[in-house]
């Protein structure tokens, strides 16, 4: 084009201006995509050491409750021992009351001890009960980083297959399209990076910070007005999390709580749709306005 004889200046000018702002255009998208990439492996990282640190505690409580019931086992054979040695001095005959003396000071001495042991079995098995229950919490919260682990290495494979192809990788995330996603809440650090997320698989975003700046009022107006209500647990209060969800019930709008406010939090639930309240599909419910009823 540049150097085609038939080309004036004023054509060949403004060919020029429109591929330079096709360029600026490109290197701003691939900027963006870039520093959300370094955003999403830093959150990675993080949430590998979490899960090394966490499985590490999780076999330290192992060994610990592994130790209690094997004391435990050993206190139940002394304490069956010291029985039956009581039994024993009890039915053996009583040629003599020094033999008398000596076998009642043998039984309260045994019964002591047996009455000791089965206090530390008490004790044993209360704390076996106790680093059981820990375990099963930390196994529950193990599975959730290792699910927000993935999550976020799915998409951090897919924004790399974005920068290598033209057309875009099938996502796990793909059912958010067309759809309007309500944010309640959340960190300021991370909702940019969602928010990225969900536009970037075609889906329609708003955001509520839960009465802090935004009027309360207006939660009402925005959940029915929404497809799905997105909300993390950890940046809501407790009453704030359960009028949000009576009016996500009143209005029949799906909702999701989040463990986290972190990007990875986030694609993690909404890639597992089994997590969600949802509306009944079949069922036409209208919309009842929470002031005039």
């Amino acid at each position: 084009m540049l150097t085609h004889r038939s080309v004036t200046a004023e054509l060949r000018q403004k060919v020029f201006g429109d591929v330079h702002m096709l360029s600026d255009l490109v290197g701003a998208a691939n900027r963006a995509d870039i520093r959300r990439l370094v955003a999403l492996e830093r959150e990675n990282a993080v949430l590998r050491e979490r899960l090394e640190r966490r499985q590490l505690r999780a076999r330290k409580w192992l060994e610990e409750r592994d130790r209690a019931l094997a004391a435990l086992e050993q206190q139940g054979a002394e304490a069956a021992k010291l029985r039956d040695l009581a039994e024993a001095a009890r039915a053996s005959p009583a040629p003599s009351r020094l033999d008398e003396t000596e076998a009642a000071v043998l039984v309260a001495l045994q019964t002591e001890r047996r009455e000791r042991a089965e206090q530390a079995t008490v004790c044993a098995a209360a704390e076996a009960m106790r680093l059981g229950e820990e375990l099963e919490q930390l196994g529950r919260h193990t599975l959730a980083l290792q699910r927000e682990l993935g999550a976020a290495e799915t998409q951090l494979r897919e924004m790399s297959e974005m920068s290598d192809k033209q057309a875009p990788p099938a996502s796990s995330l793909d059912h958010l399209c067309r759809q309007r996603i309500l944010y309640v809440g959340g960190q300021p650090s991370s909702t940019p990076a969602i928010r990225d997320l969900v536009l970037r698989h075609g889906g329609q975003w708003q955001r509520h910070d839960g009465g802090i700046e935004d009027r309360k009022g207006l939660l009402a107006a925005a959940v029915a007005c929404a497809d799905r209500v997105v909300f993390p647990v950890d940046c809501v209060d407790p009453d704030s999390a359960g009028n949000l969800k009576r009016l996500c019930l009143l209005q029949q709008v799906a909702f999701t709580p989040l463990r986290g406010s972190s990007v990875a939090s986030f694609a993690a639930a909404l890639a597992d749709p089994a997590r969600d309240v949802p509306r009944e599909p079949d069922r036409k419910v209208a919309r009842t306005c929470l002031k005039h009823g």
